[in-house]
């Protein structure tokens, strides 16, 4: 039960009471003043018309309860004043602290409007010879004491409420775990009684656990894909400003604002990458996620680093002080990994010190470089520090609530870190701060041994014949430190082999292989990873653009059309049609620019003024890419309208997953050794 619900709950209890109180005490002063010497007329219909009201009131609960609370305090205040007003008695008055504390238990804010009007009533109607100032002690100190009352009834029901969801959660919780546990306690059972239905029933799990998989990547690739549509109108746009200001007509932009118009496009091309890493654990188990090793300037690497954290602390309440030793080594590392690594470091240490100062250190020592974060913190408990690094765990729950954070940060960092060959660790004492530091080793990783005990040179290259963008680099990031050469067309292969003299050649296609060529002495593997290509040949459009996509990307599949003067852009996101509007101003040639948000409205203006060229978003509301393909298919007028797509969404993972497969094609065949080399391989690759 909520907040809301139990003081509702407890406001109808209490009118009910207060009303019979009302009544009855209506009542009763209207029996004894009916028996009087001198009946006074006025006074004994006020009272008994008071009981009356008293009785309708208590009548329309619970249905009308702000119409039963509002009705009876003005009736309560008219009768005392009335009551005032025919009698004169002098201790009336202060009969309205019990209207006040009536006011202060039925509303909010009440009993304050209640206090001053019978203040104002006791001075209009007995004149300056009253003790007003005794009346208004009283009644500010009956208000005073209201109020304090009224705070700690609703720190009560909160308290109450809150405690009622925790339990009826451990309640659900707790049945839940006895559902559990008796469906187990069978399970028991029957494995027990039948061996052959249990193994049955493994397998089962095993295919159930096969569509969690599906599912989880299926998530992860969607939530990944809709997260670039956001991310590219901000790529976009911050690159058309820091790189063609002159779009937007004569302006002279502050130095300042340049700075951080580039921090922006800076950060979301970081953004980008982190969202290629989701992609990429979507695809790939997370225990063997690829680094994207480059050859780093740290020096360099760290002052960019450092114009983004001191955004961070720009709010000027903690100190942000770097020290960083003037003669780094240069090192392979993954930037993105690494840079996110002192992002969650340095985010914590920001989030969790209140005053003093966040010190970044830098130095190298001996074979490896030294990162180390330093705070003046509240410190991390002793027994608490073996277990910060673990998934979901939280030092203090109600802070972490407080300050933001999932408890996922450090676990990532540590798995960064190792995965460098590195190592991380923490110092802290509580009320003191606290000291993260993790090492790099100072060799190249790109030297370590590849299975079969073969160490790739630097210069070892692997054709890809593959259209996609997005696939090549996938396989880039996951076949270092290889030298991954694509290749767009199988024409262009014998001069891309004569000069690259490659291992051998991955054809990324559909399960039937597509390039067999028996002249060529290179081995080639044929495997089938999502590609964009296939729907552009099934759809037969000539290109397709994966959101977050630049205006050279644009201008490139512009010029691959052909002749173009106009053209249509259709997505149901506006903000993204006005970026592709606003990267065609860029360009020297001018377009005529058609806007459509759906696609019913597309196929309108496509009927009324066909343009040259079809920019075609695939998930939209109502009525969406793939319908209006099939229109403009099925109509001669508009069957070889070019179209390029715009979408977010690859629609080609099941089909990859269906019928994914490895083909090894190599020219003179293969030794038994290399036979077995290769199994072992994939046997090693293959889940149980």
């Amino acid at each position: 039960m909520s907040f809301r619900d139990t003081l509702h709950d407890l406001r109808i209890e209490m009118l009910r009471r207060l009303t019979v109180v009302g009544l009855v005490s209506a009542a009763l002063a209207a029996y004894s003043t009916f028996f009087a010497d001198d009946f006074p007329t006025l006074l004994f219909l006020l009272l008994a018309s008071t009981a009356l009201s008293l009785a309708l009131l208590r009548s329309q609960l619970p249905q009308h309860l702000n119409r039963v609370r509002y009705g009876l305090l003005l009736l309560a205040h008219l009768c005392l004043f009335g009551a005032m007003r025919l009698t004169g008695a002098p201790w009336l008055p202060f009969f309205g602290v019990a209207l006040v504390l009536v006011s202060g238990m039925t509303t909010t804010y009440l009993h304050w409007l209640s206090a001053l009007s019978i203040f104002i009533a006791g001075a209009l109607i007995y004149g300056v010879s009253y003790p007003l100032l005794a009346l208004a002690a009283t009644l500010a100190l009956t208000v005073t004491v209201m109020q304090t009352s009224v705070a700690s009834l609703y720190t009560a029901l909160t308290w109450y409420s809150t405690m009622q969801k925790r339990a009826d959660h451990l309640l659900d919780e707790t049945r839940q775990r006895q559902a559990e546990l008796a469906q187990t306690v069978k399970s028991l059972e029957i494995a027990y009684q039948n061996l052959r239905r249990t193994q049955q029933q493994l397998v089962y799990a095993q295919q159930q656990a096969d569509e969690a998989r599906r599912l989880k990547e299926r998530f992860a690739a969607n939530i990944s894909h809709e997260l670039r549509t956001p991310l590219n109108l901000i790529l976009g746009f911050s690159e058309i400003m820091v790189m063609t200001p002159e779009v937007y007509g004569e302006l002279r932009l502050p130095p300042k604002l340049n700075r951080d118009l580039y921090q922006i496009y800076s950060s979301s091309r970081h953004l980008l990458a982190l969202i290629d890493d989701v992609l990429d654990l979507s695809q790939v188990e997370l225990s063997g996620f690829a680094l994207n090793l480059e050859r780093t300037d740290l020096n360099a690497f760290i002052d960019d680093t450092a114009e983004l954290l001191h955004n961070l602390f720009r709010d000027g309440k903690l100190q942000f002080v770097l020290h960083c030793a003037a003669d780094l080594p240069q090192m392979e590392i993954d930037r993105t990994r690494i840079r996110q690594v002192l992002l969650n470091l340095l985010g914590n240490a920001h989030r969790f010190t209140e005053r003093g100062s966040v010190t970044l250190s830098v130095y190298a020592r001996g074979q490896e470089v030294v990162f180390s974060v330093a705070d003046t913190g509240r410190g991390i408990p002793a027994d608490k520090l073996t277990q910060i690094f673990d998934e979901f765990y939280q030092v203090d729950y109600s802070l972490s609530r407080s300050h933001g954070g999932a408890g996922l940060g450090l676990a990532i960092s540590k798995r960064f870190v190792e995965r460098h060959g590195g190592r991380i660790d923490v110092v802290s004492q509580e009320g003191v701060g606290s000291t993260f530091t993790f090492t790099l080793p100072v060799r190249s990783l790109s030297g370590s041994s590849a299975a079969g005990g073969n160490e790739p040179q630097a210069d070892a290259s692997v054709l890809v014949l593959e259209r996609d963008p997005l696939v090549t680099a996938l396989i880039r990031r996951h076949l270092l430190p290889y030298k991954v050469v694509p290749l767009r067309d199988v024409a262009e292969l014998e001069a891309v082999v004569e000069q690259h003299q490659p291992r051998l050649l991955i054809d990324n296609t559909r399960p039937a292989p597509s390039v067999t060529e028996p002249s060529l002495s290179l081995p080639t593997i044929h495997c089938s990873l999502p590609s964009a290509t296939w729907m552009v040949n099934a759809l037969q459009v000539k290109g397709y653009l994966a959101k977050p996509f630049t205006t050279q990307q644009l201008i490139e599949h512009i010029q691959q059309v052909g002749a173009v003067q106009s053209i249509l852009i259709v997505d149901d996101d506006r903000g993204l049609v006005q970026l592709v509007q606003r990267s065609l101003e860029t360009l020297p040639q001018p377009y005529t620019v058609y806007r459509a948000y759906d696609g019913q409205q597309a196929l309108d203006i496509i009927h009324e003024q066909q343009p040259d060229l079809l920019l075609l978003d695939l998930a939209m509301p109502e009525m969406d890419g793939f319908a209006v393909m099939e229109a403009l298919r099925t109509s001669p007028e508009t069957a070889e309208l070019p179209v390029i797509l715009l979408t977010a969404t690859r629609y080609i993972q099941d089909e990859a997953e269906q019928y994914g497969g490895l083909y090894l094609n190599r020219p003179g065949g293969l030794r038994p050794a290399e036979v077995l080399r290769c199994l072992r391989a994939l046997v090693e690759q293959m889940a149980p």
